[in-house]
């Protein structure tokens, strides 16, 4: 009887791997029936190989228990990677039923939903983003209005004084950052700070922002400068906004004609000695006219609270800082006019034109050098 031992264990296998196959075939798990058949083809083909060459080592398969017991612990050897694949790959018989589908049919688990601001499902603006999801903090998102999404920054909180969130800045010139190149045109002053002034001729230069497509109706910024020498705010303001009517930087939108945002004016006198060469926000009746495009839309202050004939030529007077909305003189109330350094600008309409900076100097007078320009549109 113990001769047949080895053919009742491939007996066995066959058995087993029906057996296998039967219950695999009840949880219709074939991925996993295929792996299970190709291992017990492997492991019968061990177990073939192995009693071959007992065969031919002569053992006398009934001369002994002890031979018996060893031929049994082989077959269990053989067996046991057909138990490890089973235990690591078959599932209980309950988790595949024959009423669900086998794994390889059952419908794939959904992605979360994309983000709204990223790349892939970028907003269509600042404001669009914080309206959808009003804890959104400031930060980096995508936005796209035009044929590809952009990535711009959006400030989600109080930004302009007390503006509420959804700004999408524009502007971001900081010649704090040592990395900060001027626009082009402007020349780069590195003593006492770095800024950016007009130096070079006498007119404007020009530097348009990209808006990124986004549709606006209101602009919001800030922009600190210096004074150098002794600019003269709007003394020659009768020469309309298509020329450099102003010693300072004008903010503008569109062409033919341009429309007026904002005006920053650099002026050399608040003391009331020269009428001419001040803001006209200084409490006196011979103040400069301010051109009529212009408005109550602009910021004027001096660098200094002293009488503009002292200014050395070329000097920048960095003690005070222009448009801050800091250290006016005793006749001046620019400082609590339209709340300096942040001003903010309604449109008459909604435009997705470019916001146009214009750096002027109207003659050889003085400048304002900058040091920072921020600016928004919602």
């Amino acid at each position: 009887m113990k001769r047949f031992i080895p053919f009742f264990s491939l007996l066995f296998l066959i058995v087993l791997q029906e057996g296998f196959s039967t219950h695999l075939e009840t949880c219709d798990c074939k991925q996993i029936r295929g792996l299970i058949d190709t291992t017990v083809r492997e492991v019968t083909v061990g177990l073939e190989d192995r009693l071959t060459k007992l065969i031919l080592l002569n053992i006398n398969l009934s001369m002994s228990n002890q031979s018996e017991a060893r031929l049994t612990t082989t077959i269990k050897e053989l067996l046991e990677p057909i138990q490890r694949q089973l235990n690591f790959h078959l599932p209980p018989p309950s988790q595949f039923p024959r009423t669900q589908a086998p794994p390889s049919q059952l419908p794939p688990t959904q992605a979360p939903p994309l983000q709204l601001g990223t790349r892939d499902s970028p907003a269509i603006s600042c404001k669009d983003l914080l309206e959808k999801h009003p804890n959104t903090p400031s930060g980096y998102y995508w936005i796209n209005q035009t044929v590809s999404p952009a990535r711009v920054y959006c400030s989600m909180s109080e930004t302009c004084g007390n503006e509420t969130g959804g700004w999408m800045r524009v502007a971001n010139i900081d010649m704090r950052n040592t990395s900060q190149p001027c626009p082009r045109g402007l020349n780069l002053l590195t003593s006492p700070r770095r800024l950016c002034d007009i130096t070079s001729r006498i007119g404007c230069i020009s530097h348009n922002f990209n808006v990124r497509g986004v549709q606006y109706s209101k602009v919001c910024g800030k922009i600190i400068a210096y004074q150098r020498t002794t600019p003269i705010a709007f003394h020659l303001g009768s020469r309309g906004i298509e020329r450099d009517y102003v010693y300072g930087v004008s903010l503008t939108h569109g062409q033919n004609p341009r429309k007026h945002i904002w005006t920053f004016a650099g002026a050399s006198d608040e003391t009331n000695r020269n009428p001419t060469f001040k803001c006209p926000c200084t409490n006196t009746a011979l103040s400069p006219r301010v051109p009529s495009f212009v408005g109550n839309d602009y910021f004027c202050n001096t660098g200094l609270s002293t009488y503009y004939a002292t200014f050395p030529n070329g000097r920048v007077h960095t003690a005070d800082p222009l448009w801050d909305g800091k250290g006016c003189g005793r006749t001046n109330t620019c400082c609590s006019f339209n709340t300096p350094p942040w001003f903010v600008k309604g449109l008459s309409s909604p435009t997705t034109e470019k916001i146009e900076m214009r750096m002027c100097r109207p003659d050889t007078s003085g400048t304002t050098p900058f040091e920072l320009v921020e600016l928004y549109v919602m």
